[in-house]
């Protein structure tokens, strides 16, 4: 699958994106029978949140038609509890164009299942999209999937930290000192610091596709200012493992660097305003919407309601929403 040594990016780029034996490219990642759960298969309510998003959206972008785009959509559970919401609007409905970004063919075939009456479109890559008028793009935990390098301060100096092979197997290697005007200064030895490398060309194509016509709404967990030690991870199963270990059979992630995301938007022209998951749903109706919907359920079926959403809600500290304006 690669070749050691190897730049972190490259291996977890190998590792996620292999067409034969990525984990993102092969399976079907999602759900309790899959590896991890994310905000909008806990509860309908998060995607109809992002639904009334839209909505205010395209009546700001003069409410004709409307070019939706959605990036990693998953089994298209967010998507679809949007576009529900939406119901009482047909005339967004109809002047809708769907496209959905997305690698993974098992995943693909959830999607067309439900999203089949909004007659989707896919592509593999935001940079196959053409700017189409009045856009929208939507992402949720997206960005973390941005393969990462990592630096760390060796006798003064940054360092690549490569993947290679070490006595006691595949890990962390020292690779090649680092251009230090691409770092910050220097604070402490074993000092690291992370960066994806993919993230202004992202964000690149994000201005482009939106072509002054409208806006992005990325949903992840990260910091706005770095947390002082390394946050590259495996997740197998609902539980960390070792990022080193099965490769291809576990999600490969890192904290998203908001801070960067907000530098790399403000280098290209474009608004970036980040706040808590928390806030956004709470100033989009969330809580009513949860005492609404609880009062049409009993017994079980309510707690167990009322424990998802609360979950949400309550207990995803390190999530943001991120709002990019063209």
């Amino acid at each position: 699958m690669i070749k050691f040594p190897a730049p972190l990016s490259a291996y977890m780029a190998a590792c996620l994106y292999d067409p034969k034996q990525g984990f993102y490219t092969t399976q079907n990642p999602l759900g309790k029978a899959g590896h991890f759960i994310t905000a909008p298969e806990i509860t309908q309510i998060f995607g109809e949140m992002v639904g009334l998003w839209i909505y205010l959206q395209w009546q700001s972008l003069g409410g004709v038609s409307l070019h939706l785009i959605e990036l990693g959509p998953g089994r298209g559970t967010l998507m679809s509890d949007a576009l529900r919401a939406l119901k009482g609007v047909p005339e967004l409905l109809q002047n809708l164009r769907l496209t959905l970004v997305e690698v993974n063919p098992v995943l693909k075939q959830a999607q067309a299942e439900a999203l089949k009456n909004h007659s989707p479109q896919w592509v593999e890559n935001l940079k196959e999209v053409t700017p189409d008028g009045p856009t929208l793009i939507i992402g949720n935990e997206f960005l973390d999937c941005f393969p990462i390098n990592q630096y760390i301060v060796q006798n003064g100096q940054w360092h690549h930290r490569w993947v290679g092979h070490t006595p006691e197997g595949v890990g962390f290697i020292l690779g090649p000192q680092a251009e230090m005007d691409l770092l910050p200064a220097p604070q402490g030895e074993g000092q690291i610091f992370e960066q994806a490398p993919s993230l202004t060309p992202f964000v690149q194509d994000v201005k482009a596709t939106l072509a002054g016509q409208g806006k992005a709404l990325f949903f992840d967990y990260g910091y706005l200012e770095s947390p002082g030690s390394p946050t590259f991870q495996a997740v197998q199963d609902h539980a960390y493992a070792n990022p080193f270990e099965a490769p291809g059979k576990r999600d490969l992630t890192a904290l998203v660097d908001f801070g960067a995301v907000k530098a790399a938007c403000t280098r290209e022209g474009l608004t970036c305003k980040v706040k808590p998951q928390q806030a956004f749903l709470q100033e989009w109706g969330y809580q009513t919407r949860v005492e609404a919907l609880a009062k049409t359920l009993v017994g079980r079926d309510q707690e167990d309601f009322l424990t998802r959403t609360h979950r949400v809600l309550h207990h995803m500290p390190e999530f943001y929403a991120c709002e990019v304006l063209s």
